[in-house]
């Protein structure tokens, strides 16, 4: 039985993860690489177990970045055109073996959210708490931001790849879910904790969505007190954490309200054969 201090629930993933407006994410074409090689990088919409390719955000990206063996690389301009002209991707070279964490913080234009997106997101909200939510059935000016990572295992012939802390390490984005263990050496049946930011501060009393791409299974997790959450990992294969924040606007803004959601997209290996 799952211990009730852990609040997850098992639930087929809801009619809203695939609407147009719930927010992007990155995800590579694959999880695993080695050093020279490229990887490929792209945006999707919705859901994990329901993703949608949507076009490379381009110009509305703040900040992009590659984290691996103690260094970073932070990218702008030029960098992130995609691939091709009119593609959906870009591509970097893995220059260094190791945990690499790649994130990306994307804001979008103000825009007029329908009620029924409104409704929609209020699903993703606690009913009670500190956190604010817009009235339901109404409409509303929003600016939307997401706040996206990815870890990758990147290797290299005849060199032992080392982790270096990178997978639990702050990104500084501004929503984030932080792991406080390695995913790439937590077996399955282990716990992993985690630990939600907005603006660098933790939040308690948020749902996390934690989806298991082998399964297609939504657990939602609610964090405790300095933002902490315990996702128990049922199987290996890639695993997506996301969650939403909402505030009110400033007086003054060309919004009424703020949506972050913040999704961290990782792979659990298999266990080795004895």
């Amino acid at each position: 039985m799952l211990r009730a201090n852990r609040l997850m629930l098992l639930l087929a993933l809801p009619a809203w993860a695939a609407a147009a407006d719930s927010g992007h994410y990155l995800k590579p074409v694959s999880f695993n690489g080695r050093v020279g090689q490229k990887i490929t990088l792209q945006v999707f919409s919705g859901g994990l177990a329901d993703a949608a390719l949507a076009d490379w955000p381009g110009r509305s990206i703040d900040w992009l970045f590659v984290r691996v063996a103690g260094t970073q690389h932070n990218m702008h301009g030029p960098e992130l055109k995609p691939a091709r002209q009119g593609g959906q991707s870009i591509e970097l070279e893995l220059k260094v073996a190791g945990a690499t964490m790649i994130g990306m913080d994307n804001q979008q234009s103000v825009r007029q959210w329908s009620a029924a997106e409104i409704d929609q997101l209020l699903e993703r909200l606690p009913a009670a708490g500190n956190q604010p939510r817009p009235p339901a059935g109404k409409p509303a000016r929003v600016r939307h931001t997401d706040s996206t990572k990815i870890l990758l295992d990147v290797t290299a012939a005849g060199a032992p790849s080392g982790h270096a802390g990178v997978p639990q390490s702050k990104s500084g984005q501004v929503a984030e879910i932080r792991l406080m263990a390695d995913p790439l050496h937590t077996p399955v049946g282990a716990d992993l904790p985690l630990r939600v930011y907005l603006h660098g501060s933790s939040r308690e009393g948020v749902f996390v969505h934690a989806t298991s791409a082998k399964s297609g299974r939504t657990r939602i997790l609610t964090t405790r007190a300095a933002g902490i959450a315990n996702l128990n990992l049922t199987e290996s294969g890639v695993w997506m954490l996301d969650c939403w924040h909402v505030e009110k606007a400033k007086a003054g803004d060309d919004a009424d309200w703020l949506t972050y959601r913040s999704t961290f997209t990782f792979e659990i290996p298999e266990a080795k054969k004895p």
